[in-house]
């Protein structure tokens, strides 16, 4: 694939190297490009670059996403305080503590929303809490029966509210992992050992350093990693903490995981020249075919349009059929992109 120059300053940017000057690139293009990416934290390192008039509204963009993320913080704390003295307990997903644990302040990474797992059998007044802090169902967008959740939360795992007030959208989930992929019993794996984490005056509960590098490589692959930001929190994360990767392998395998593991090292090590630990290399050779064509799909998301295609969604889905081995887990995702279909179906009529 032929990358634009705009797409080959954005790389040599993530790698650590980028040009001097931006004569020979299309600033407009350049700037649709990060925000599409949601990298706008990434600017400042290039705004001197920039002509007067181009770079005032870069500036404000900036100023806009971190803003955001000044408030994002603020309703994050108001939430789980309010959670807590109602004794639900949520541990936070991503978002302004996943900015702190990895890059060290939250302006550094965009959040489009709050994401907080809950206990399932907490989540109806969780959505009540969060209903009096001025947050309104959006998905779904009606009262379900009891029938209606049972089979919505079989294929589905969170539920949505928006504070119009705010402009913050959150997301209250009751499994860590897409139902439709993993068990109680997997997903376990990845929350048994919590950590204590202090952040913005409260006490959490977090995920390990290993488990939080899998569920981001779970969530990114997911979505093929169309938009880099979740590629670079991956390529931080291995940057930044002292992990056991041969923890990460091992826990990989139980969860039947591999494949997402390894499509991901190797887009890390393609966009931001991760050096992949010797660990890895066995299974890396043994998968090298189907990780090869994963990749190329994850890559034509990243460089395709921002608004999925016919063509996109076809390449999306032929990417899922890969992930693991086996005509069991062919006939599953078939049928899972079925009951989507029938999700969407029941929260929009």
């Amino acid at each position: 694939m032929k990358l634009s120059s705009e797409d080959l300053f954005l790389q040599n940017l993530l790698r650590g190297s980028p040009p001097e000057d931006l004569e020979q690139i299309d600033q407009v293009a350049l700037f649709r490009l990060f925000r599409r990416h949601r990298l706008l934290p990434l600017a400042g390192e290039i705004t001197h670059h920039l002509g007067k008039d181009k770079r005032e509204g870069w500036e404000k963009a900036i100023q806009t996403v971190n803003i955001r993320s000044l408030v994002q913080l603020s309703s994050l704390s108001q939430i789980i305080l309010s959670f807590s003295q109602e004794g639900i307990k949520a541990i936070p997903l991503k978002g302004p503590v996943l900015a702190h644990q990895l890059y060290g302040d939250v302006n550094q990474r965009y959040s489009r929303d709050l994401d907080l797992l809950v206990d399932a059998e907490e989540i109806y007044r969780a959505i009540d809490i969060a209903r009096d802090l001025g947050y309104e169902p959006a998905v779904p967008n009606r009262t379900l029966s009891e029938k209606e959740w049972t089979h919505y939360f079989r294929y589905q795992y969170d539920v949505g509210l928006y504070n119009s007030e705010q402009g913050i959208f959150l997301e209250l989930h009751t499994r860590l992992l897409y139902p439709d992929m993993f068990t109680i019993e997997e997903e376990q794996l990845l929350t048994t050992h919590l950590r204590n984490t202090s952040f913005g005056g409260l006490d959490l509960k977090t995920m390990d350093p290993e488990s939080t590098l899998l569920y981001l490589v779970i969530h990114g692959a997911h979505h093929l990693y169309f938009r880099l930001f979740w590629l670079r929190d991956v390529a931080e994360a291995m940057r930044r903490w002292e992990l056991d990767h041969a923890e990460i392998l091992l826990k990989a395998k139980k969860l039947r995981i591999e494949r997402v593991l390894g499509v991901t090292l190797q887009l890390v090590q393609r966009f931001f020249g991760f050096t992949i630990p010797d660990v890895y290399g066995g299974f890396l050779e043994k998968e090298n075919r189907v990780l090869v064509s994963m990749e190329k799909r994850c890559i034509r998301a990243i460089h395709g349009p921002a608004t999925p295609t016919l063509k996109g969604r076809v390449h999306r889905l032929l990417f899922f059929l890969e992930l693991r081995p086996g005509l069991r887990h062919r006939l599953v995702t078939m049928s899972n992109v079925f009951q989507r279909w029938r999700i969407r179906h029941l929260i929009n009529r």
